[in-house]
C-alpha cells in the first residue's frame, strides 16, 4: 500500500504539469473561439468547440488523480 502511495505522490509534480499543459490549450481554443473569422466559420466553430471538449474531459481524471 504504502508503495502504490509513493508512486502516486510522485507522479503529482507530472499530471499538474499535464493539467497545467491541458488549461493552457483549452484556454487557446477558447480563444479562438472569439476570432472574427472563426465566428462566421460554423464547421470551424464545430472543429475548435469539440477538440476543447475533448480536452476540457481530458482534465477531469487527472484532476481527480491529484485529489486522491
Amino acid at each position: 500500500m504504502e508503495r502504490r502511495l509513493a508512486a502516486a505522490e510522485r507522479r503529482i509534480p507530472e499530471l499538474e504539469a499535464e493539467i497545467e499543459r491541458l488549461e493552457t490549450e483549452a484556454a487557446d481554443l477558447r480563444a479562438q473561439l472569439e476570432l472574427p473569422e472563426v465566428a462566421t466559420d460554423y464547421q470551424r466553430i464545430a472543429e475548435i468547440s469539440e477538440a476543447l471538449e475533448s480536452t476540457e474531459a481530458a482534465i477531469l481524471p487527472l484532476d481527480q488523480m491529484c485529489l486522491r
